[in-house]
């Protein structure tokens, strides 16, 4: 779902003497788009001037709302982030951290204006009551809830988002060896079993590494939908 605003001011006009604001990425010549960046070269030992930026500030929202199990009770072991959506540089980290509430609520403030995806995983209590030792399960096996929500901010606080958490896929496989090229390992502990989205935009969740049994069997607990490719590492061999 999408939550869209409709912009009220442009460029630096200064917001009203009640609206926070706030520091916005700049990118140069003086853009806030990252797309619409310039790409300055700089050869070997060459000095370039006359890279200036200047700084925008622009009004800050608040955003703020509720994260709901499938059960309707408060989620437990909940996690989130806010990711602001089109930005691919590998220097750049677009992504907030959230911390919610023990009832699910939530609340960020100073959000800049953007496109952003607010996401949350959390554990189901059935899978925490299935857990080896209670509340110490590993994130692949815990956080089997998922959702997530786009929202466009422009200035104006945006209240009452409601996340419902919805049960991932699991994924099962089994690893096999091609004998006539590769012999198995002895153990089976140090092989990793992942899966990466196969999107290169957009935000996606991310799904922890799957444990690998000694007969070569793995699974995937909590996947949310989408396309993965699946890649297995083994000491020595991919």
């Amino acid at each position: 779902a999408t939550a869209a605003l409709t912009p009220t001011r442009t460029g630096n006009t200064p917001p009203p003497a009640s609206q926070a604001i706030a520091t916005a990425p700049v990118y140069h010549p003086g853009v806030t788009d990252l797309a619409n960046a310039a790409v300055t070269s700089v050869g070997v030992a060459e000095e370039r001037t006359g890279v200036d930026i200047n700084m925008v500030t622009v009004p800050a929202a608040r955003v703020g709302g509720r994260v709901v199990a499938p059960d309707g009770q408060p989620p437990v072991q909940l996690q989130m982030n806010m990711v602001r959506e089109g930005v691919q540089v590998v220097f750049v980290i677009p992504t907030m951290v959230v911390r919610p509430a023990a009832d699910g609520s939530f609340q960020i403030s100073g959000v800049v204006p953007g496109r952003y995806a607010i996401t949350a995983r959390a554990a189901s209590r059935t899978q925490i009551a299935s857990s080896p030792v209670p509340g110490r399960g590993s994130a692949a096996q815990s956080l089997d809830l998922w959702a997530m929500e786009t929202v466009e901010i422009d200035g104006q606080d945006i209240t009452g988002i409601s996340l419902a958490l919805a049960a991932g896929l699991s994924v099962r496989g089994r690893i096999v060896f091609d004998k006539t090229t590769a012999s198995p390992p002895e153990r089976f502990g140090g092989v990793s079993v992942r899966l990466s989205p196969t999107a290169t935009t957009g935000v996606s969740l991310g799904v922890s590494p799957a444990t690998v049994a000694e007969d070569g069997t793995f699974e995937f607990a909590g996947v949310p939908p989408n396309a993965y490719r699946v890649t297995v590492t083994a000491p020595g061999r991919t």
